[in-house]
């Protein structure tokens, strides 16, 4: 190997390990509910695409908006019980298993699952595409 290819495969090496710290703190960030921690994670230019709503889903652009989208998704699951699940990381491209323990219509508990495509750009998170199983 040369210098060069030395020198790429560590820095890369090293870029995928601070993803790694990213994409685990960001996952804790979201089962403790805190949107200031979350968008510490965040690009300025940042993209959610939630989980529910109109398109399915609904599609949030920019840090304010992707806030504001954060909360709204937080609240709609603030009956649930928050569940990570594992999580990997591909280049750029980061994948976060997770799951919601919540009370169904007759008292029974449900569990709602599912998983984010997060694209990263360098240390930061530029795009969060939540996938929601349901039945």
């Amino acid at each position: 190997m040369t210098n060069t290819t030395e020198k790429n495969a560590v820095e890369g090496t090293a870029l995928l390990r601070v993803r790694e710290r990213t994409l685990r703190d960001f996952t804790a960030a979201w089962d403790s509910r805190d949107i200031d921690r979350l968008m510490l994670y965040m690009t300025e230019d940042c993209v959610y695409v939630a989980s529910v709503g109109p398109e399915p889903g609904r599609t949030y652009v920019g840090a304010a908006a992707v806030r504001e989208g954060f909360r709204e998704m937080l609240a709609y699951d603030a009956d649930g019980e928050s569940k990570g699940g594992r999580t990997f990381i591909a280049g750029h491209v980061g994948v976060a298993e997770w799951s919601y323990l919540k009370r169904g219509s007759k008292g029974s508990i449900v569990e709602v699952r599912g998983c984010d495509v997060l694209e990263f750009r360098g240390e930061k998170i530029a795009r969060k595409d939540a996938l929601r199983k349901s039945w």
